[in-house]
């Protein structure tokens, strides 16, 4: 049997010509109001990424992840400010790329105490 290439790449580092589809939009939301913002809009203003241990705006971690050809690690996504209210959050991770496909993801029901 001749050697499989199919888990390879040969001729590039894998991920280096970038991203097949671009991210046109990163969300996240909550499924209750998140320090007077209604329920089920976006939060992103509450969150940053740690990429490389330096933390980024979604929207700048959205822009570098496209404009980078290569594979990128962040850590974690972490919330910038506490709700002002215990009721408990599902929060909800929207991924929209260009070709129309959307992901997402959502949490359990988090409590802050």
């Amino acid at each position: 049997m001749n050697q499989g290439l199919a888990l390879s790449c040969p001729d590039a580092v894998c991920g280096q010509k970038g991203l097949k589809n671009k991210i046109v939009s990163l969300t996240i939301s909550s499924d209750s109001v998140y320090n007077n913002l209604p329920a089920n809009t976006s939060i992103n203003n509450y969150f940053q990424v740690n990429l490389s241990n330096k933390f980024r705006t979604l929207d700048a971690f959205v822009s570098i992840v496209n404009a980078n050809g290569h594979q990128l690690q962040f850590e974690q996504f972490v919330i910038t400010t506490k709700p002002s209210n215990n009721k408990g959050h599902v929060f909800k991770l929207e991924v929209q790329f260009d070709d129309g496909t959307v992901l997402t993801a959502s949490t359990k029901r988090i409590f802050w105490q």
